[in-house]
């Protein structure tokens, strides 16, 4: 495959606010080639929040509960912005509740993917490429 450009990268922003399993997801995303994937990370939904102020994303694949706010929080934040463009989102959580789910779904629209924790590395990245393909 030819070198794509920085404009043809797929964009990806992971938030997490466990920095144990920000590493682990660091590990897993690192293996994507660079070439094709731009991956960014934020340990919270604020800080996610901004990075969307100034970048494109393809998919946000975020954690429900954090210390400070939650996924559907952000993701309804997005939504919401004018300005922004909410992308697919994998929702990763071990919190997920089915008033979470019909809300989140309600704002996502079919551009929503579940795990639940411990979310299988291998598949989460499995839904990521078949996202962005």
């Amino acid at each position: 495959m030819d070198s794509l450009d920085k404009a043809e990268k797929k964009n990806i922003i992971v938030v997490e606010d466990d920095l144990e399993l920000m590493d682990l997801y660091k590990d897993i995303f690192g293996e994507l080639d660079q070439e094709i994937f731009s991956i960014v990370y934020a340990t919270s939904g604020s800080e996610a929040f901004r990075k969307f102020a100034n970048q494109k994303f393809d998919v946000l694949v975020t954690d429900y509960k954090m210390a400070k706010g939650d996924g559907l929080t952000l993701v309804d934040k997005i939504h919401n912005d004018r300005q922004m463009e909410l992308p697919y989102v994998v929702l990763v959580s071990a919190f997920v509740t089915k008033n979470v789910l019909t809300k989140m779904r309600q704002i996502t629209g079919n551009k929503l993917k579940v795990h639940l924790k411990p979310a299988s590395s291998k598949e989460l990245i499995e839904n990521v490429l078949e996202i962005v393909a």
